[in-house]
């Protein structure tokens, strides 16, 4: 304050009873100890004020405690620039707090007043956050099945892309067989069936004969033919070209019409299957990967929908859990109790200050 320079202690007041004895003193009679109530050391307004300003601002007001006391003592006209400096700073530092405090107040009271906003729209905003989560939780479920829906598609789009290649490996392996058994026709055509028509195995050589007859029958019974037909070959094949007679001769004839007839039946067979195969299979696995892929696109699809759906409904309940009135409640005691607190530190502080001026 301006006028006298005056002093202002911050020590603090020390009973005498606590101050040293002097070497030398008299002992004094030993008595009964008496337990003694000390009384705290009285605090000045400065050091109030002062603690009151370190609990926001600690480092610099533990540098200033010592030599503010010294620049207040001192004449305003005779300040040096340090002590005009120490006495700027403690003002600054206490339009600081006053600010800081104030905007504590601030803050709190507006807390405060929003939640009595909330509590006042609790009611219906809580009603229609219930609907909404209500709805979005729908939304969800459905979502839920439709990816269930869309997986089971997937896992039948590829079990038809197993079946279709199945299908064709087995037409493949069909028709692979269809190639032995016209190789084979054609070997006994173009081998047995030669050799006894023309009659080229020797008589001494009747089992062989009768080896490569038993094979021309086989093949005959193979084509279907009439039961008279392959009765009537293997007997006129036993018999050498010039013995055969007339009956004999039309039934070689017929027999090789009927083994010619066959063979072009199995080749036929054989093209119309890979035609089949060509036109068919092959294609079925290529509309059956088609579908399979299509099943894949919809199952990725629907988790994303899925996903979004299941977040849009966690938002939702988080609204609904904000809005219970128990939070609210929770909320408004917090904020009663935070203005409480910052009016009161306010006012402490204040009142620190108008002590001290």
């Amino acid at each position: 304050a301006d006028g006298a320079p005056c002093f202002i202690s911050t020590q603090r007041f020390h009973s005498p009873d606590a101050m040293p004895k002097r070497a030398g003193a008299p002992a004094k009679a030993k008595s009964a100890k008496v337990a003694k109530v000390v009384e705290p050391a009285p605090v000045s307004p400065l050091d109030a004020l002062l603690d009151a300003l370190a609990r926001h601002f600690p480092a610099d007001v533990e540098t200033l405690r010592a030599a503010l006391p010294h620049a207040i003592g001192s004449n305003k006209e005779e300040r040096q620039s340090f002590q005009s400096m120490v006495i700027d700073t403690f003002t600054q530092l206490q339009t600081q707090v006053t600010a800081k405090l104030s905007g504590a107040v601030q803050a709190a009271e507006a807390e405060e007043a929003e939640v009595a906003a909330a509590k006042a729209q609790a009611a219906q905003a809580l009603e229609a956050a219930v609907g909404e989560e209500k709805a979005k939780r729908e939304h969800k479920d459905a979502a839920e099945q439709a990816l269930a829906a869309a997986e089971e598609a997937k896992r039948g789009a590829f079990v038809a892309v197993d079946a279709a290649r199945a299908a064709l490996a087995e037409a493949e392996t069909a028709l692979q067989d269809k190639e032995s058994g016209i190789q084979h026709a054609k070997d006994i055509v173009g081998d047995a069936w030669v050799v006894l028509r023309e009659g080229t195995i020797e008589p001494k050589d009747w089992r062989l004969r009768d080896k490569q007859i038993k094979k021309v029958a086989t093949l005959l019974g193979d084509a279907a033919v009439s039961a008279s037909l392959l009765a009537a070959v293997p007997g006129a094949l036993k018999e050498r070209p010039d013995n055969r007679g007339p009956f004999a001769k039309l039934a070689v004839q017929h027999g090789a019409e009927a083994l010619a007839t066959h063979v072009d039946e199995l080749v036929a067979a054989k093209d119309a299957a890979r035609a089949s195969i060509d036109a068919k299979e092959a294609v079925a696995i290529t509309t059956a990967a088609g579908a399979a892929e299509e099943a894949s696109a919809r199952v990725e699809m629907s988790q994303n929908a899925s996903i979004a759906a299941q977040n849009a409904w966690a938002d939702a309940t988080t609204v609904v859990f904000e809005l219970k009135p128990d939070k609210l409640a929770k909320r408004g005691a917090d904020a009663a109790a935070g203005a409480a607190a910052a009016r009161a530190e306010l006012e402490g502080f204040q009142a620190a200050r108008a002590a001290y001026e």
